[in-house]
């Protein structure tokens, strides 16, 4: 897969898939850095698309 910004649903999962494929990559070999590069691609992704909640916003009075 082509490194790219992650867009929509789609790309998502397929980003995920990368990841699990290339998880175990040994750092600072260019597995390594693919692996850590699509890490941050799919955090920025979730950080938009599916956020969590702080644990305060969930507590119920």
């Amino acid at each position: 897969m082509k490194m790219q910004p992650i867009k929509n649903e789609s790309q998502y999962d397929l980003a995920l898939a990368e990841i699990d494929r290339l998880w175990g990559s040994e750092p600072d070999t260019p597995s390594g850095d693919k692996l850590d590069s699509w890490l941050v691609l799919v955090e920025k992704y979730e950080e938009a698309h599916h956020p969590i909640a702080p644990l305060e916003a969930t507590r119920h009075g």
